[in-house]
């Protein structure tokens, strides 16, 4: 780390190593407080600290001096080589054990392995909400790994230009299903054509279950935003087609929510619509 700043100054080192390399040509910073060990200050005022180390957790930081020069970079490069070595421990003197020093390297152990599996579960969260941030193919692959895996709703993805996937039961297909995404849009009415389309190109009726599966407005910045709902024209014409829509923060709110869960598969079965689930986790067919 290398600060700049003040004129120069006349420099005392406490390392050795660094005096061929502090010079008066230099600018300095003074150190604020902290538990800094001092490699050198100005000359008379032992108070004016101007490069020092300082441990950070398991490391340690070395702040030094570093002025605009000609030759700056070879000049940062040789104050780097400079800084003396830290004192290496001996490994061999946790041996000797000081209070209750082993207690608290057996805690310590304990902690470091709950803190594995803490940040093991947020990463998993983490993955999770990936269906809330991208899109197109990506997309349609994780909604289909997330209506198996999340819900225990089987489907499978059919790879194309036409239906995104199936709903499944004992083999049968029983719901088509198709995946839109829009970066700062909402759910249209060309979508819910399409969808329609695509189940009449594949032989199936019109009251044939349909989902669409929206990731509505994903590149806004806050949850808030992101809850622009759809369009009650848009609604309507899904109930008239037989077309249930379901944005993706819709589908994440149903996790671990078997009874919204099951109204959602009651309304895909029996008509369209929008299923909503609300910030409170309440599932609502609408219109």
């Amino acid at each position: 780390m290398v600060f700049q700043a003040g004129s120069p100054l006349t420099i005392k080192c406490i390392a050795s190593e660094l005096r061929p390399v502090l010079e008066n040509d230099l600018a300095y910073n003074q150190l604020g407080p902290g538990d800094w060990h001092p490699l050198a200050f100005a000359q008379g005022d032992p108070g004016l600290g101007v490069a020092g180390r300082v441990r950070v957790d398991r490391g340690e930081v070395v702040v030094l001096p570093f002025g605009l020069l000609p030759h700056g970079v070879d000049k940062a490069l040789a104050l780097v080589r400079s800084v003396p070595p830290a004192d290496d421990y001996p490994a061999y003197l946790d041996g000797l054990t000081v209070g209750d020093e082993t207690g608290l390297r057996a805690e310590r152990e304990r902690l470091e392995v709950r803190l594995v599996e803490l940040e093991s579960k947020l990463e998993r969260s983490r993955t999770l909400k990936r269906i809330l941030y991208v899109g197109h193919h990506d997309l349609e692959l994780l909604v289909v790994e997330f209506l198996n895996r999340e819900l225990d709703i089987p489907a499978r993805h059919v790879p194309g230009i036409l239906e995104d996937f199936w709903l499944t039961d004992d083999q049968t297909d029983w719901a088509i299903g198709e995946v839109k995404s829009s970066s700062n849009g909402n759910v249209d009415k060309d979508a819910i054509a399409q969808l329609w389309t695509h189940r009449k190109e594949g032989g199936k009726p019109e009251g044939f279950p349909a989902l669409l599966v929206a990731n509505t407005f994903y590149k806004r910045q806050t949850l808030k935003e992101r809850e622009e709902g759809v369009h009650p024209d848009v609604v309507r014409r899904g109930r008239e087609d037989h077309i249930l829509i379901l944005r993706t923060v819709d589908l994440f709110r149903m996790m671990g929510q078997p009874d919204v869960r099951n109204a959602f598969l009651d309304g895909l079965r029996t008509r369209g619509g929008w299923f909503r689930v609300d910030q409170d986790l309440n599932g609502t067919l609408l219109p």
